[in-house]
């Protein structure tokens, strides 16, 4: 027989047999979407238990309807079923349902996830025992199978957390443990981090993710501004010693080395750093990866609204405004930047605002507003920049 009773803040189920009895309590904490669960098992007399098995599960997404040439920009678009284990007390791994292989078995296992963007389910182990975990998934489900294997006559007792709910950094924070590794911020998760942790400050502060994300914008622009300002003036130089270059390059085409050397002591002279205009670019890639990967992961923006159209900034821009708002202004600070480069190079990256838009068309409408505000202030910058050097 099987009974269940409340005790206060517990829940108590009590199932008995010939071969001996077990008892489950689990506690409630709604506020950090766990059941904390402790499992009783006390054999009948010259009786052995020999384990115990444990199985939770996930639906498998439904298949996308979008060409193959968009699935490649729909990375955070879809609902991929992604998995997360920690075990042998140090190795962590992550899977998503398309390179699991069938029957994946963990042993000594310390966290077992299973979930899509932004809700999972989690086992987070804190008994003595350590369970082994085996995945197997079917046409309409993923399955995690925890087996704790044991043989005592004697009463055991199991104690473990799961978690069911929004995959957000301070619920796993509050879990403590190796949970925390679930959410994945991919290579730049040190930069991914901190950045999501302001995020919260400032929406904290103004009580909106759309503004948060503005503000977030001007503040990563203006730490840049020092090295933009360094950029422009490089750019500069490099545009008034171009037509000394091009004559330097005429002068001794017939002795390349010769040519290389009068051509970098021009620079020299010049104060002249011909990377001056990437450095801005090589900084911002880490900063723009990190924010595409917290823009697109973060429950936070999960049906959280912004202004007029933008009902929910996790979700593409339903009119498409500001991805072509975000290449329109791409396109006029490329016009209006001192570039020294060939014709053909400098036609192909007339085209890259276009490509840009047409990338931008799936993102988040949280990613995209953050591209634009950025650019916009970028381009202002540049007209400030112009207008200082005319000056």
């Amino acid at each position: 027989p099987f009974k269940i009773r409340k005790q206060g803040p517990l829940f108590v189920g009590v199932f008995s047999s010939s071969q001996g009895v077990i008892r489950k309590s689990i506690e409630v904490n709604d506020r950090q979407y766990v059941l904390k669960s402790k499992i009783e098992i006390e054999p009948a007399k010259d009786q052995e238990t020999e384990g115990l098995s444990l199985i939770f599960s996930h639906p498998l997404p439904k298949e996308e309807k979008n060409s193959s040439f968009f699935k490649m920009f729909l990375i955070y678009g879809q609902d991929i079923l992604k998995g997360f284990v920690f075990y042998e007390g140090s190795y962590k791994q992550r899977f998503t349902i398309e390179n699991l292989e069938e029957n994946s078995s963990y042993s000594n296992l310390k966290v077992a996830a299973l979930g899509g963007k932004y809700f999972g389910k989690a086992f987070i182990n804190s008994s003595s025992f350590f369970p082994s975990v085996i995945f197997e998934k079917n046409e309409k489900q993923i399955q995690a199978r925890l087996d704790y294997e044991f043989l005592h006559s004697k009463t055991q007792k199991l104690e473990y957390k799961a978690f069911l709910g929004p995959k957000s950094l301070k619920n796993f924070q509050e879990l403590g443990g190796e949970v925390k590794e679930w959410l994945d911020f991919g290579f730049f998760g040190w930069l991914a981090r901190p950045l999501l942790l302001f995020l919260n400050w400032l929406y904290s502060w103004c009580g909106n993710w759309g503004w948060a994300i503005v503000l977030l914008t001007l503040f990563v622009r203006l730490c840049l501004l020092p090295i933009n300002i360094k950029s422009y003036k490089s750019m500069k130089i490099m545009q008034r010693i171009q037509p000394q270059i091009k004559e330097l390059r005429e002068k001794y085409k017939s002795d390349p080395k010769k040519m290389n050397s009068e051509v970098m002591s021009l620079m020299k002279q010049n104060k002249a750093n011909p990377l001056g205009g990437c450095l801005p670019l090589f900084i911002q890639f880490p900063v723009f990866f990190a924010l595409y990967r917290v823009l697109g992961e973060s429950i936070e923006l999960y049906q959280s609204p912004f202004i007029f159209w933008i009902e929910d900034l996790s979700l593409k821009d339903p009119y498409y405004l500001t991805p072509i708002l975000g290449g329109l202004v791409l396109f006029v600070q490329q016009k209006i930047t001192p570039m020294n480069l060939p014709k053909e190079q400098a036609r192909l990256i007339t085209i890259m605002p276009l490509l840009f838009s047409v990338f931008m068309l799936s993102l988040p409408s949280g990613l995209t507003l953050y591209i634009f505000v950025s650019g916009l202030f970028g381009l202002i910058q540049q007209f400030f920049f112009i207008k200082i050097g005319k000056a």
